[in-house]
C-alpha cells in the first residue's frame, strides 16, 4: 500500500514539511521584513503595540510551495487522473494570484477597488 492510496496519510506527509518550511523561513521573512521597513505601526486604532511585519503570508506561501513540490516530485500526485491533477495546479496558480495581490496591498497600501477588480479577474479566469 503506497501513500497515495491512503489520503489522510497523504495530506499529513505534505502539511508536515510545509509546516517545518514555514517555522524555519518565518524568522528570516520578519527580520527582512523589519530591515525593510514593511511594518504595520501601532496607532490608536489598532491592537498590536509594537510595529508588525506585514509580509508573513511569504514565510506560508514558501514552506506551501515548497512542500507541495516535494510531494509532488516524490509522486505523490502519480495516481491522480489528469482532470484531478490539471484542478490541483489551477488551484495553486490561482492561490499564488491572491497572494501577489495580498502581498501588493502589503507593500502598495492599494486602495480597495484595484484588490477587489484583482480578485474577481482572478476568479473569472479560474
Amino acid at each position: 500500500m503506497t501513500i497515495a492510496s491512503r489520503p489522510l496519510a497523504f495530506a499529513i506527509a505534505t502539511f508536515i514539511p510545509a509546516a517545518f518550511i514555514t517555522a524555519l523561513v518565518v524568522p528570516c521573512v520578519k527580520a527582512l521584513g523589519l530591515q525593510l521597513g514593511v511594518t504595520d505601526q501601532p496607532n490608536s486604532r489598532k491592537q498590536h503595540i509594537n510595529p508588525v511585519v506585514r509580509i508573513g503570508g511569504v514565510a506560508m506561501v514558501i514552506g506551501f510551495c515548497l512542500a507541495l513540490s516535494i510531494t509532488w516530485g516524490l509522486g505523490g500526485f502519480g495516481l491522480l487522473a489528469p482532470a484531478k491533477d490539471q484542478l490541483i495546479w489551477s488551484t495553486l496558480v490561482g492561490a499564488l494570484c491572491f497572494f501577489v495581490i495580498g502581498l501588493a496591498d502589503d507593500l502598495f497600501a492599494l486602495s480597495p477597488w484595484p484588490r477587489l477588480f484583482g480578485q474577481i479577474a482572478i476568479s473569472l479566469a479560474l
